[in-house]
């Protein structure tokens, strides 16, 4: 019996693995990880019918235990939230710009994204977007409104024709108040950091 219930446990571990291992490398042609975990119960409980049942002689912590995975392995990230629907990558004449929030302050405003002097949107906290621009030297803003207008802050950067980058706004409190800038992030910190924000749909897609 605890042969059959360990083998249980095996399967339904591996599949939260490829469930977790989903959030952050999502694909296209692959399965949501709540419909990848049903599957993998199903098939395991049509192939071996005896595993599937807990007897009153193995007692409740193995019913808990197969309760809190199946919790937290059929669980899945909002469907606005995560980087799902990646946009077309940027020809030669092109840049595409993803640019996200990582704030760690009180504050309840939220800046408005510029690129140049063109409004992109307002990007409350943990979310993104993305644009694409022409090539050449840019200055991106996070612009707040009047009464936090001391928090404005912009970083110049030289684009490059077919270029994907990746900018975030990070903000933190100090001795000093809200401290915030906007960096470049590799692709791959990128990638993960923008899997748990929402996203936000620019005003215009294509800015001249």
């Amino acid at each position: 019996m605890l042969r059959t219930h360990g083998a249980l446990l095996l399967a339904l571990a591996r599949s939260c693995v490829s469930s977790v291992l989903g959030l952050f490398l999502p694909s296209p042609l692959s399965p949501s990880p709540r419909v990848g975990f049903l599957l993998s119960v199903s098939v395991l409980a049509v192939k071996h019918p005896r595993i599937m049942r807990i007897g009153p002689s193995t007692g409740n912590g193995w019913k808990a235990l197969v309760l809190l995975l199946l919790a937290g392995c059929a669980s899945e990230r909002p469907q606005n939230s995560g980087a799902k629907a990646f946009p077309t990558p940027p020809t030669q004449e092109q840049v595409l710009i993803f640019f996200y929030t990582q704030r760690h302050d009180a504050l309840k405003a939220y800046p408005t994204l510029h690129i140049d002097g063109t409004e992109v949107v307002k990007l409350p906290k943990n979310s993104y977007t993305w644009c694409y621009v022409k090539p050449g030297p840019r200055v991106v803003h996070a612009l707040w409104d009047d009464r936090y207008a001391s928090l404005n802050v912009h970083i110049n950067h030289d684009f490059k024709g077919g270029e994907c980058a990746f900018l975030r706004l990070i903000t933190t409190t100090g001795g000093q108040g809200v401290l915030r800038f906007i960096e470049p992030v590799r692709p791959e910190v990128a990638h993960v950091q923008i899997g748990n924000a929402v996203y936000r749909p620019p005003k215009k897609q294509t800015i001249d």
